[in-house]
């Protein structure tokens, strides 16, 4: 039986595997990072997150039973692009990546039932304290 957990592990999975197709970076390439998407609170609790960036992170904003059969959650999954002041648009490229990628085949190849919808995309940069932050979420039903 999935759950919330299992949908981060495949999300942070699908973004691993994304090393771009047709000449375009994906994520891993994008970041720079062999893990490219993180836990949120995996970044803020870092003594010196700056260090980190630039990177993506994904939080399950909520999870909630959704209605009739088969038995399923609609997750709504915020996306964060994380860069350094100076990297103006990267922010934009690292989300537009994420959600390309995340899709209902990646899913299936991680063992996950998952309809994706993106969702309400967000600029954060001017609360960020020299940080670009874009936000992005996505509503992920996801089979139980």
């Amino acid at each position: 039986m999935a759950n919330t957990y299992d949908l981060l592990l495949a999300i942070m999975e699908i973004a691993r595997a994304d090393t771009g197709t047709g000449g375009l970076a994906g994520v891993a390439g994008l970041t720079g990072k062999d893990v490219p998407i993180v836990r949120w609170e995996d970044l803020v609790t870092l003594e010196d997150p700056d260090r980190q960036l630039p990177i993506a992170t994904a939080l399950v904003v909520s999870a909630t039973p959704y209605a009739g059969l088969p038995p399923m959650l609609e997750a709504i999954v915020q996306f964060d692009g994380w860069v350094l002041g100076g990297s103006e648009g990267l922010e934009s490229q690292i989300i537009d990546r994420i959600e390309t990628v995340m899709t209902s085949v990646n899913f299936a190849a991680e063992g996950l039932d998952v309809a994706p919808t993106s969702g309400v995309r967000r600029t954060l940069t001017g609360e960020d304290f020299g940080r670009r932050r874009e936000s992005m979420d996505m509503t992920l039903l996801l089979k139980v």
